[in-house]
């Protein structure tokens, strides 16, 4: 049955015959069934329809059945199993098989080995709560409050010490995002929403000496928020503010790609999310939800936005897109709390604020799971179920683990879901090309939010309790899928080169620039090679006859005008670059960029003295005569005296 890949079938179907006997016994029962019929319509009653026949009359005995496998394979090794398949499929030994039969036997065999994520998926469940008397994992902790004011405290210890103190802002904060400093960054940013929608962003510009100015070390410092704007303040921070980004409170506030972008949710419907660049060189990407948002995740590698709101809905987002692409949903599922993407497992995982967790699958998206997690504190006469800004949070790192991870050999490559490692094998089937799994990681080995929450446990808070969710080593592991399940998977940016718009023309100094080379795939090589690919690039060039093409003179010693192939292989590059960026649904960045012309340095300073020096006489610049001193009412009163 594996041997049967398209091309084998499309041959074996012109092997059948139509089946040309007609069996008088059949004939009879549909004329009696006719007169049945006519004679229960002139009485008033009518029969239901009968089921048609099959229209496929394709059949063959089984010296046809094997002779044409034989053929078809240019050899007997198949033989027996040939037999034995039309034994198996003639049931009834009637001497014929139908291609109909055949292809069902196909369907169902094919069924088997391909199973969904919900078949395969494992079931997570909760492995404790543990109540959280006190934690550290940072050095400084800021706290917003009602009354229009901002602590600041030092964490570095148990006991907490205020060490500033911002009172007197403009409106309430809602909520608080810090992007902190980085090798190419050297300020740190603190993102700010209100509750009139604003967004206030106050840029620290000596994150590493101290955040703001310190009057007395010893104790708090107390400043107002309007002083921020002056001196001493002005050269520890910077303040900008962004009126009425939404149209009600602002639920959420984080950055993204090191703070090159800031995100936003309201339950405002007509600016649901804004995605804002804060630079301000592209404009925001606002998205639209009829009740609004309460919180968001956004994976920027796969240029995704999970966002969930009161519906009890999350839909999936693309960055660079204005309506979502999906709704995960739930039975009777409340409002939702927060949502994570681990992209590293593949599922979408949302918190309700009935403390229910619901886990998707990110591609199929289907539910795999809900699960209850019952909270000591849950129907305690008094007690008052609180939930913070964040309820998923990544597990401990396990460094050990990690480190075992690095200095094991390399593991041989696993079977990918992705649909791109399929290519067409030497009989004309499609086969399923080995992946290496470092190449579905690739692009988001660096995301920070994909490193965030790789972890073997997720923990879910409420109130001052934690409940903890294994999702490796336990229940919930990665599967891989079967050998033959294809599983398409949306384009995302990480398709695309790193500069796809990189132009290959030649510079003035005859020194070509570098372009980004796109990921090879099993499309592009035989299927010989493809199936047993080779890395070594010396072996690779002198099986193709191109020892010498990495040389400087290559294209002269082959005594050839024009580099001809290189041509082409620049114009596939580009199609291929321009098919990916529309893909994934930024044309865009397939159109071509031209660098500007390179001009002579201008002198400002000789223009702008030459533009003052016009305005003025030729008289009026020369040096004043010597007699003209003593003519002067000064001098002339000096020398009375």
């Amino acid at each position: 049955m594996n041997k049967m890949n398209p091309a084998v079938l499309s041959k074996f179907r012109r092997c059948f015959k139509k089946n040309k006997e007609r069996s008088k016994a059949a004939d009879i029962d549909k004329r009696v069934e006719e007169v049945m019929r006519a004679a229960a319509a002139e009485e008033g009653i009518e029969f239901a329809e009968t089921v048609p026949p099959p229209t496929d009359t394709l059949w063959l005995d089984e010296h046809g059945f094997v002779s044409a496998l034989d053929n078809i394979f240019g050899h007997h090794k198949y033989t027996t199993h040939a037999h034995k398949l039309f034994q198996l499929l003639d049931s009834f030994s009637s001497g014929k098989v139908w291609w109909r039969q055949l292809v069902t036997r196909l369907v169902a065999v094919g069924a088997r080995k391909t199973r969904t994520r919900a078949e395969a998926w494992t079931p997570v469940n909760e492995e404790g709560m543990k109540k959280l008397d006190h934690c550290k994992d940072v050095q400084f902790l800021m706290m917003s409050a009602s009354d229009r004011s901002l602590t600041i405290y030092d964490a570095t210890t148990l006991s907490h010490t205020p060490l500033y103190c911002i009172t007197g802002l403009p409106n309430i904060p809602t909520c608080m995002a810090y992007c902190p400093s980085s090798p190419t960054r050297m300020t740190s940013e603190l993102a700010l929403g209100s509750e009139r929608g604003d967004v206030t962003r106050v840029i620290f510009l000596q994150p590493k000496v101290q955040l703001l100015h310190t009057n007395t070390p010893d104790a708090i410092n107390y400043y107002f928020w309007m002083e921020l704007s002056s001196e001493p303040h002005t050269s520890h921070c910077s303040v900008v503010v962004w009126r009425r980004v939404h149209a009600r409170t602002v639920r959420r506030v984080a950055f993204s790609r090191g703070g090159d972008i800031l995100i936003t949710c309201s339950h405002d419907n007509t600016a649901s999310v804004r995605i804002r660049h804060v630079g301000g060189n592209m404009d925001d990407y606002v998205f639209k939800v009829l009740r609004g948002v309460t919180c968001f995740h956004m994976v920027s590698a796969l240029q995704l936005v999970a966002t969930g709101g009161v519906a009890g809905t999350v839909q999936l987002w693309q960055s660079c897109a204005r309506s979502s692409f999906a709704t995960l949903a739930a039975p009777s599922s409340p409002a939702i709390l927060d949502v994570v993407v681990v992209a590293a497992q593949q599922i979408v995982i949302a918190f309700c604020n009935n403390c229910t967790v619901h886990i998707w699958d990110l591609y199929e998206e289907c539910l795999l799971q809900s699960l209850k997690l019952r909270f000591p504190f849950l129907g305690v006469l008094g007690k008052k179920v609180e939930f913070g800004p964040y309820c998923i949070h990544p597990g401990p790192v396990r460094r050990d683990k990690e480190e075992e991870e690095e200095s094991e050999p390399e593991m041989p490559a696993i079977m990918s879901r992705r649909g791109s490692s399929v290519y067409q094998g030497s009989t004309g089937g499609l086969m399923l090309q080995l992946e290496d799994k470092s190449d579905w990681d690739k692009g988001l080995e660096n995301e920070p939010e994909y490193k965030r929450f790789n972890r073997e446990e997720l923990i879910v808070s409420c109130c001052d309790y934690v409940c903890t969710l294994r999702l490796r080593a336990g229940g919930g592991a990665i599967l891989a899928a079967p050998a033959d399940t294809l599983r398409a998977r949306r384009p995302s940016a990480w398709d695309l080169p790193d500069y796809p718009n990189t132009s290959s023309t030649v510079s003035a100094t005859n020194t070509p620039r570098q372009r980004t080379s796109l990921l090879p795939t099993p499309g592009l090589l035989s299927p010989s090679s493809a199936e047993f690919p080779v890395t070594d690039l010396d072996t690779l060039l002198a099986n193709a006859g191109l020892q010498g093409i990495l040389e400087k003179d290559f294209v002269l010693m082959q005594g050839l005008k024009n580099d001809l192939n290189r041509k082409l292989t620049e114009m596939e590059a580009h199609k291929h670059v321009m098919t990916n960026a529309v893909t994934a649904g930024a044309p865009y960045l397939a159109l071509k960029t031209h660098d500007p012309c390179q001009i002579d340095p201008v002198d400002e300073m000789m223009d702008k003295y030459k533009r003052v020096m016009k305005l003025f006489p030729g008289s009026s610049v020369t040096a004043t005569p010597t007699g003209s001193e003593k003519s002067t009412p000064r001098n002339s009163r000096s020398q009375r005296l």
